[in-house]
């Protein structure tokens, strides 16, 4: 049985710390090269995009895979974002993208 962390929902699977798999304190998991693959590189136009149109419909955890961030690298961004006033753009520049 694996071990509980404050504030995570499940129990942290005995496989996750044989592969080096860790977690913080809210059950995010920290950086790991094998799904965080473009970790410290700058946000790309395209993940920018999936950020913000999917930030809210999916997990934070799908989507840190999907770009290859941390979650809270990607809520960071997101947050960013939203204070800025770019949320809307990079959404509609998204959906532009799937009309063509």
């Amino acid at each position: 049985m694996g071990k509980f962390i404050r504030g995570a929902l499940a129990p942290i699977p005995e496989e996750d710390a044989l592969d080096g798999i860790t977690y913080d304190s809210c059950g995010k998991m920290k950086f790991h090269p094998d799904f965080h693959f473009s970790h410290g590189e700058h946000y790309s136009l395209e993940d920018l995009e999936y950020l913000c149109t999917f930030f809210g419909f999916d997990t934070t955890r799908s989507l840190s895979y999907a770009i290859g961030k941390t979650e809270g690298t990607c809520r960071k961004k997101y947050k960013e974002l939203l204070e800025t006033g770019k949320v809307d753009y990079y959404r509609n520049s998204y959906k532009k993208k799937l009309e063509v």
